[in-house]
């Protein structure tokens, strides 16, 4: 999919940034009770720098006031040679 191949053309050397739109979903068990939520988040990743994948992004959480992000997040962490994240 996209991250993946994101993580591939960052691990081989290279700079890599995206913006994902999708669906937080819930657990099949949790389904019925929790409503699906728009996502959107961005992500960089780069090979040889001290923090090599950063981004952030929100929910929008379905039961609060629509079109409002109540569930911010920031992600960081290391692209590491081999590919992990």
């Amino acid at each position: 999919g996209p991250v993946a191949d994101a993580v591939v053309a960052a691990a081989a050397g290279g700079h890599c940034s995206g913006m994902w739109i999708g669906e937080a979903r819930p657990d099949k068990e949790f389904e019925q009770d929790v409503p699906t939520n728009p996502i959107r988040w961005a992500l960089s990743l780069c090979c040889g720098a001290a923090v090599s994948a950063f981004g952030a992004g929100y929910f929008d959480d379905a039961a609060d006031v629509p079109g409002e992000p109540v569930l911010l997040f920031a992600l960081r962490g290391s692209l590491e040679s081999d590919g992990a994240v």
